[in-house]
């Protein structure tokens, strides 16, 4: 009995619970204390194989986090879950999506980004149309969306899926254009390839594979673009909807056979350099019959714009066996923003960097955001540059099977009247008998820099 004038000590109920990273495959329901009245409760990462019965009827509950339950095969049905509004079920052992999932209304946010998800059944996303966010990939070809379903969800903010073929996404294209999404990641073409997201998307990407149309349709506001196992282009020129992009910044082309160049300057028409000016990062993978970056003089033209990838930060060359020189000449002065040079494997390249006319009189090039160096596997590489390269950033300098590359063009800054090391290096990864083989311009340069050997 209660004493006159003296408050409850009542407890407030409890209206969360975090179990994540529990080993055991049961979570005991003690775990949640009183969990009648729960509103959100994250099992994230806990190796559980069955959901508690009691969380199957928790009327309160407004968010369910199972993401990285890879145990968990099996979702029963979770239509008692009214209030429901985030459900994610991200990394999850799932082969099938919960049954009656299209009874939960209010969902707002739904993740089915499941590796083992076999199928994604038709009928249910229209039924939840308060969704805005949004991700269904997928392991095997049938785990697609279709164009229509998907452009039925008016409140979409954030989509990450799989279209199956170029039709499909061109339909969608033309939804986003009056209604556009805050982030995105679409695939497109390729069948699965066991890949799904780790964490939550951001940004606007499109991923295109396996497609044998060419005649690629890209949303304007696309930011990457990953192009693999398109066979039928030779350059994005081929690409003519890159013309309409305004935000680009990262591009990587992977295993397509009919790359020869990767812009073409030898008619105003086949040209798509002004799309690219955005453009940060530039990936290039088993590219087996690229031979030169830019295709250029058919129509006049002697030299690549010197704006050509003003704003490029990090560009990577990797086994594209048949390209001899990288750089064209004068492209290497105007790469203000250059921070990463990444080139492996490329068995036939002799030269990083041409010289023109231009550069003749140019005792230097200065690229003072550069951070990082890494060339490997290039049996043929004879030059880095002609002119010493001033580089006051330069973190890292990694060197490795370079056998004919006689000589490391670097300009060191002078502090109080002496050559010093670049401000920023941390190291120096060669050989001890590659290191031993240079040739300096400066003599002292060699001594300055041997501090930071790191032989591999």
């Amino acid at each position: 009995m209660m004493t006159p004038g003296r408050k409850s000590e009542r407890k407030p109920r409890k209206t969360g619970a975090h179990v994540s990273g529990m080993g055991g495959t049961n979570v005991p329901e003690s775990s949640f204390g009183d969990i009648c009245g729960l509103k959100f409760l994250d099992l994230s990462n806990t190796a559980i194989k069955s959901l508690p019965d009691s969380v199957l009827s928790l009327d309160n509950l407004t968010a369910l986090t199972l993401r990285g339950c890879r145990n968990l095969k099996l979702v029963p049905s979770l239509a008692k879950l009214k209030t429901l509004n985030k459900l994610d079920l991200g990394q999850t052992g799932i082969t099938e999506v919960p049954h009656d999932l299209e009874m939960l209304v209010d969902l707002r946010y739904l993740s089915l980004n499941a590796s083992e998800l076999k199928i994604m059944p038709l009928g249910i996303l229209p039924k939840l149309s308060h969704l805005q966010y949004l991700t269904v990939f997928w392991h095997s070809e049938f785990v697609i969306v279709k164009e229509k379903e998907i452009e039925s969800l008016k409140k979409l903010e954030t989509f990450g899926g799989h279209f199956k073929d170029m039709d499909e996404f061109r339909m969608y294209i033309k939804c986003l254009e009056n209604r556009p999404l805050a982030c995105y990641e679409i695939r497109v073409g390729m069948s699965g390839d066991g890949n799904y997201l780790i964490g939550e998307i951001s940004g606007k990407s499109v991923i295109l594979g396996d497609c044998l149309d060419k005649s690629f349709e890209l949303p304007k506001d696309v930011q990457y673009l990953e192009i693999k196992r398109c066979h039928d282009i030779t350059s994005l020129c081929d690409v003519p909807s890159l013309n309409d992009t305004s935000e680009i910044k990262h591009i990587g082309l992977f295993l397509c056979k009919g790359i020869e160049h990767i812009l073409s300057f030898a008619s105003s028409s086949s040209s798509c350099t002004h799309s690219l000016q955005t453009l940060e990062i530039l990936e290039l993978y088993n590219l087996d019959n690229l031979f030169v970056l830019f295709r250029i003089g058919e129509a006049g033209l002697s030299r690549v714009p010197r704006d050509t990838f003003s704003c490029l930060k990090r560009i990577l060359i990797c086994n594209c066996s048949e390209i001899k020189k990288l750089l064209p000449p004068g492209l290497l002065l105007h790469l203000h923003n250059l921070e990463e040079i990444w080139v492996c494997f490329c068995e036939k390249l002799e030269e990083i960097a041409e010289e023109d006319e231009e550069e003749r009189d140019t005792i230097q090039i200065t690229l003072r955001r550069l951070k990082i160096l890494h060339l490997s596997g290039l049996p043929e590489l004879k030059t880095i540059c002609s002119k010493e390269i001033v580089c006051d950033s330069l973190e890292k300098i990694e060197i490795h099977g370079c056998p004919k590359l006689r000589r490391l063009p670097l300009s060191l800054p002078v502090l109080n009247g002496q050559l010093s090391p670049p401000p920023y290096l941390l190291k120096i990864e060669t050989s001890e008998e590659w290191w031993e083989s240079l040739e300096w311009d400066h003599h002292k340069t060699k001594d300055i820099l041997r501090p930071f050997l790191c032989r591999f």
